[in-house]
């Protein structure tokens, strides 16, 4: 080991510093390549004195192909594009109150922007859902600060630019559009992002990728479209400029490379259940960047993330040995206790007649599997039941296609389990939405 571990520091070593070809991309360009046909992808890569380099794949609505003036979805690159914005806006400095109350807490606009744990996940891509409002996330926030829920914290939750708004939208600059377009186009040249539902009404086929889901995206600012080439010069822009990303429990993660020699890498992106998939990394100290959207169709294909990275890095630093690419692989943790909802076994809850989000939770076993919920109409069964501050946490799911987090605990103030309050994150394919429930123990049991 001491003589693998002295051949390769100097192969390490040296590995910060750009190999010289490195901005062909040879790497990022063949792996995008191997993507199915029927994937759409705009990748934008970054590498330090070089312009931008903008490569696309897939065609558009109209079956043009996608090129650098194509309108592509900015998905959850919507946060880091606003946060950029604030971040212009109030000179760097992100520590004023954001004028709003999440539970007991009263959050800076940075922790808003950069995302926080207490509210709650929120996106919806489907055109026939209602919208939630900041009202509706506030009340979610509240009931998980009351009752001493964990809430999940998906990366591609956009709750708290909803209750952004009154701080940066006004008569002056209505719409999310408006205030990019305003406060960055000096610094951007030629930002012009678009709100997918001013395009064409649906059927109208258009020199865009995904406006058809985009239109109808929840909340506002998964809305916005921008040119390919728009998206680069922001990409470029802030790379060039150093400027910092917001920090948060939505705003990506930051680490060190040991294989590379300790190279510094931020890493943004959301390749889970979402229509739009998108990738941003961030190498500070050599001033490059690689930004990836992805728009897959029904039929899934290779993932991309952790693959397009590696490219990217293997293009900048070259192929790393094959010992240093073997991994440490991990053990399954085991789901504790066998018999997590014995206090519950016989139970059957409902929220009362006439409730906005009809639900009804039975549970017939003490098992991680003994729970059953029918949540407006669908019905979904547990497979995971863990007591987590003051609640219990339960996975439920259908068919592995749709299903959520349920956080469920007796009520405060309550006796017994007669009455009891909890928070559902509920998914599938196309949104992520929080819905409080309050129920009441069945008749007859």
């Amino acid at each position: 080991m001491r003589f693998l571990v002295a051949v390769l520091l100097p192969v390490v070593a040296a590995a910060q510093d750009l190999v010289p070809d490195a901005a062909q991309l040879t790497h990022v360009r063949a792996r995008l390549a191997a993507l199915p046909e029927d994937h759409r992808a705009i990748v934008v890569a970054v590498v330090a004195g070089h312009e931008p380099v903008i490569l696309c794949r897939g065609s558009c609505e109209d079956g043009s192909p996608v090129t650098d003036e194509t309108l592509v979805p900015a998905g959850r690159l919507a946060r880091l594009l606003i946060a950029d914005a604030l971040h212009v806006k109030h000179g760097g400095d992100l520590t004023a109150s954001s004028g709003v109350k999440v539970g007991s807490l009263e959050p800076t606009l940075m922790q808003l922007v950069g995302g926080m744990q207490e509210v709650p996940d929120y996106w919806d891509w489907r055109a026939d859902s209602k919208a939630l409002t900041a009202a509706d996330i506030l009340a979610c926030s509240a009931t998980v600060s009351r009752c001493g829920f964990e809430p999940e914290c998906n990366r591609a939750g956009m709750a708290e630019l909803m209750l952004l708004e009154p701080a940066c939208l006004d008569a002056r600059v209505p719409t999310w559009p408006a205030f990019l377009r305003v406060t960055l186009s000096p610094r951007v040249g030629g930002l012009d992002p678009v709100d997918a539902g001013s395009l064409p009404e649906a059927g109208t086929r258009s020199p865009a990728v995904l406006t058809e889901i985009a239109r109808h995206a929840k909340p506002a600012p998964m809305r916005l479209l921008l040119r390919a080439q728009d998206l680069a010069n922001w990409w470029s822009w802030r790379t060039r400029e150093a400027i910092p990303v917001p920090d948060g429990a939505r705003s990506g993660y930051s680490g060190k490379l040991d294989r590379r020699g300790g190279v510094a890498r931020w890493t943004f992106e959301d390749f889970w259940n979402t229509p739009v998939k998108t990738l941003g990394a961030v190498y500070p100290d050599q001033r490059c960047a690689l930004l990836c959207i992805l728009i897959e169709s029904e039929r899934r294909g290779p993932n991309l993330d952790d693959d397009l990275m590696e490219a990217f890095e293997t293009d900048l630093w070259g192929q790393l040995e094959p010992e240093v690419l073997l991994g440490v692989g991990g053990r399954l943790v085991g789901l504790g206790n066998a018999r997590p909802l014995s206090a519950w076994m016989g139970h059957v809850w409902k929220t009362a007649e006439g409730a906005a989000h009809p639900c009804e939770i039975e549970v017939t076993e003490a098992t991680h599997n003994g729970l059953s919920i029918t949540f407006e109409g669908v019905r979904m069964s547990s497979s995971q039941a863990l007591a987590r501050g003051g609640a219990m946490r339960i996975v439920v799911s259908q068919r592995n296609m749709r299903g959520g987090v349920l956080w469920m605990t007796p009520t405060p103030g309550s006796s017994g389990l007669g009455s009891m309050t909890a928070v559902l994150h509920w998914w599938d394919s196309q949104h992520r939405a929080p819905y409080v429930l309050e129920l009441v123990e069945k008749d007859g049991n």
